[in-house]
């Protein structure tokens, strides 16, 4: 998106052009010194009484060219006309001629009379550009001659070489243009002309297909800051340029400096917030799906959108547009489908009114809505553009619908003409999924084998492809068993989505053996270790392998685990902890559970805390380690003392932590802490805990009930 600045700077066409000359008469000296410094009413009355006194014809030429020029400032149109016509008849020759000529254009080019100026300048062009080459060549622009401009105006200063630049630009001489532009910046760094001639400048190797050099020309206003509009304007061309060449880090850099300097207003303003928008957006299209940063950079985008205010009506449709995009890119279906309906309902007419009718659609579609899908799709099954994608959304949403095969099929047929490698693929794969659920599975085959030879599927849809074809091996019985199915595609495929679940199943299978089971579990834990289903095909192997044989895996495991120490969830730990213990494999579930502990602690969760010390306290008492499982069960006793209710398992800690304190020969302990416990635990855990104690050696009574909880009102299991 360029936008060439809508009235390019033209310089002033007045220079103060008049003919000094030994003149006898101090009248009309005096009228030229007025009429020098602005004085117009003195210089007019000067020049007035001069026309009356002088005899010369020469003085008379003068007084009266004088008259007429300052009757001009001072709004005298009849005067002045009737002294121009005096000056010329007075003139002497073509120099006389030549002179009143230039200021009669002028003022004709001042009052936008431009057929008039050049009209009048033309018998004395050459002359006048000896006087004011820059209003011969603005006449020459008025009236659409830019080949005159570059013919007779003759580049003498920074004004002139921009005007026969401009004039050069307009007729498709690109090189003279360029050529004249860099001469003008060279000669005019600290005039007001110099941000137009750099932009110029940009323009001409832009127009010229030089983009990357026009893009580091406009470029350089990013940096000289001038404070006119141009600047602006530049900087915005410089980004979308960079845009256009693929350098989108460098085009939003160019608008952030654009936004933050100079704070664009207005519908100027609305369009580079837009532009800002649609760069992020292709910035996020560049970073995988599901990453935080690409939703970052969206979410931004929309973010800057929805800021726009008092968005230009020809804009509106456009925002819309990339809002619904943004969502679409999110894969947020739900948003996307909204916002693409908001634009088909209120923008009939915008430019992206069929593209508000496919994204609406196939919005629909991935949200599951088939009958929208099949209402917008239908929509465009006319347009040449549309018609091939829309059959495809047609042809999956009916067989999603209804499973009308046969009424798909028609659309998904159609589909495979398209000359989109992408559509041809998405038809074949779903006519290959039609053929495979309804069992013929080298119908089925064929398809898939289409799909991936037309090479315009998504990894996503190569990876399903691939899956279905080694699974219709499987089905025409090139594998024995779905456990060496899983081996060998778990071999070819390790980063197939589709893998994972194959092991799992694999697992469910009677056919498993140790060693198969063993194979299958490492490859597991290499393609995604910490995965819940990979935890689901360590649970599935506790029947089919035994401790020691699992450790190196679990070890390996925790290491992956540790190695992604600021990511890994206390859940997942415990979660390998478990594993641990499932084997017998107490010390790894004590290693795992003091690592879990040591990120628990850091946290204000207590109730997490105390379940993890609970249960490393238990793991060093199957050790016999009763020292370091009461350095457990103590701080996480204090922690529940706290607390404003007992976790549920209170009881099992409670009789551990006996267990424990007994083991390290301190009985005193086990009468405090078990009467502290006795007084907050409910009735029935009560009474199972006196049991406990007296299957110990050890007779406590129960504490009154006044000390508690009345006998009519006992306290809620949990409850303090």
């Amino acid at each position: 998106m360029i936008i060439v600045a809508q009235s390019i700077y033209l310089p002033e066409p007045y220079e103060g052009f008049w003919n000094i000359r030994l003149l006898s008469n101090k009248l009309i000296e005096d009228g030229y010194r007025f009429l020098q410094s602005g004085e117009y009413q003195e210089a007019y009355e000067a020049f007035k009484e001069a026309s009356y006194r002088v005899w010369d014809r020469k003085d008379q030429f003068a007084a009266s060219l004088g008259v007429a020029i300052t009757a001009y400032y001072l709004n005298k149109p009849d005067e002045r006309a009737s002294y121009l016509k005096k000056a010329y008849d007075l003139a002497s020759d073509l120099e006389d001629s030549s002179f009143v000529a230039m200021w009669e254009a002028y003022i004709l080019y001042r009052n936008g009379d431009h057929d008039g100026a050049f009209a009048t300048v033309s018998p004395y062009a050459k002359a006048v550009g000896e006087y004011n080459p820059v209003m011969l060549g603005l006449i020459y622009l008025s009236v659409n001659q830019p080949d005159s401009v570059v013919k007779y105006v003759r580049a003498v200063n920074a004004e002139t070489m921009y005007i026969v630049g401009y004039a050069a630009y307009l007729i498709g001489n690109y090189n003279k243009a360029i050529r004249m532009f860099r001469m003008c910046t060279e000669t005019s760094e600290n005039s007001f002309i110099f941000p137009y001639a750099i932009y110029m400048l940009g323009e001409s190797y832009r127009a010229k297909g030089d983009i990357k050099t026009a893009a580091a020309t406009m470029e350089k206003l990013a940096y000289i800051y001038t404070g006119a509009e141009i600047t602006e304007r530049a900087i915005f061309a410089a980004a979308c340029l960079y845009d256009s060449l693929g350098q989108l880090n460098k085009a939003d850099s160019l608008l952030n400096i654009l936004i933050s300097w100079y704070w664009p207003r207005g519908r100027f303003g609305a369009v580079v917030r837009f532009k800002k928008a649609e760069i992020l957006v292709k910035i996020a299209s560049k970073i995988p799906w599901n990453t935080s940063k690409r939703y970052a950079l969206i979410n931004r985008a929309i973010a800057i959108l929805d800021s726009i205010k008092n968005v230009p009506d020809d804009l509106a449709d456009d925002v819309v547009y990339l809002k619904a995009k943004s969502y679409y890119r999110m894969w947020d279906h739900y948003d996307a489908e909204k916002m693409f309906e908001y634009g088909v309902t209120n923008y009939p007419n915008s430019e992206h009114h069929k593209e508000f009718l496919f994204g609406a659609g196939r919005s629909a579609f991935y949200r599951g809505n088939y009958r929208k899908t099949i209402i917008y799709m239908s929509k465009l099954l006319n347009d040449s553009a549309y018609s091939f994608s829309a059959s495809y959304y047609i042809g999956a949403a009916l067989y999603r619908e209804d499973g009308n095969a046969s009424k798909a099929m028609q659309y998904l047929n159609y589909a495979l003409l398209s000359p989109s490698k992408r559509y041809i693929a998405l038809a074949a794969k779903e006519i290959g999924d039609i053929y495979l659920t309804g069992g013929k599975i080298d119908s089925a085959l064929t398809y898939y084998q289409l799909a991936l030879k037309s090479k315009g599927l998504t990894e996503t849809d190569m990876d399903d492809v691939i899956y279905n074809i080694e699974y219709i091996r499987y089905l025409k019985g090139e594998y024995k068993d779905i456990v060496e199915f899983a081996d060998k595609f778990s071999d070819n495929y390790p980063n197939n989505p589709n893998t994972l679940p194959l092991i799992l199943n694999a697992f469910k299978s009677n056919s498993l053996t140790q060693q198969t089971a063993l194979k299958l579990l490492r490859k597991a834990v290499h393609i995604s270790p910490l995965d819940s289903i990979t935890f689901q095909i360590f649970h599935l192997s506790i029947g089919h392998l035994n401790g020691p044989s699992v450790e190196p895996i679990l070890d390996t495991l925790l290491l992956m685990a540790m190695s992604k120490d600021k990511n890994i969830s206390i859940q997942t730990l415990m979660g390998i902890a478990d594993l641990y213990e499932k084997f017998g494999l107490h010390f790894g579930a004590i290693k795992t559970y003091r690592y879990a502990l040591s990120k628990a602690a850091k946290g204000k969760n207590s109730g997490l805390e105390v379940y993890i010390r609970y249960l490393l306290a238990s793991n060093y008492l199957k050790f016999n380690d009763y020292l370091s499982s009461t350095a457990q069960f103590d701080t996480a006793f204090s922690i529940i003392m706290e607390m404003d209710t007992l976790p549920y398992y209170f009881l099992d800690f409670m009789e551990k932590y006996v267990d424990a304190s007994l083991g390290a020969g301190d009985t005193v302990k086990v009468r405090k802490i078990s009467e502290i416990a006795l007084r907050v635990m409910n009735s029935s855990d009560r009474l199972n805990f006196i049991g406990f104690l007296n299957s110990r050696g050890i007779d406590i009574l129960a504490p009154k009930e006044e000390n508690t909880q009345s006998a009519e009102n006992p306290p809620a299991s949990g409850s303090r």
